[in-house]
């Protein structure tokens, strides 16, 4: 008995019972943030990816479209057939964000160069209201994470 009293009297007493808990409070809130950074920009970053592909497959297909001799014709058969591709390339979207998806366009998309042969596609996705933010700072600097209104897309292709 003597000697277990003494083998704890020479052990120096630490008081640091709280102080894993207080750490941990401070340490855990920043955790979470990088953590949910992640995940959401990863998200975004292959909605983004996913876009462009289908966009760059709608073209594709436009081109494809056997031209005939109505101009008019061929230009609605090349959207029909870029949007059938389009929304079959996004298929894998669960139903609630293939609302997000605006109806493709037919538009000039940046750098082309308006040839007559030309056929560009532009895609766009709503990113707003997608993820729940984890702070509102105050109104000039934003939300945390930090993200766009909307991914854009857009693809050229000459015949």
């Amino acid at each position: 008995m003597t000697r277990i009293l003494l083998w704890r009297q020479m052990q120096p007493r630490t008081r640091q019972s709280g102080a894993s808990a207080v750490e941990f409070a401070f340490v855990f809130p920043i955790l979470l943030a990088v953590f949910y950074s992640t995940v959401v920009y990863s998200y975004v970053f292959f909605l983004q990816q996913s876009i462009n592909f289908a966009a760059q497959q709608g073209v594709q297909a436009a081109v494809a479209v056997v031209p005939t001799s109505n101009a008019a014709t061929d230009t609605s058969n090349r959207q029909a057939q870029a949007l059938a591709v389009v929304l079959s390339s996004l298929s894998w979207l669960p139903a609630s964000q293939k609302t997000r998806v605006t109806e493709p366009a037919v538009t000039a998309c940046p750098g082309a160069t308006g040839a007559a042969n030309t056929f560009s596609y532009e895609v766009s996705f709503t990113l707003t209201g997608l993820f729940p933010t984890m702070v509102n700072l105050p109104t000039n600097i934003g939300t945390i994470p930090p993200l766009p209104t909307s991914l854009i897309a857009c693809a050229v292709a000459f015949d």
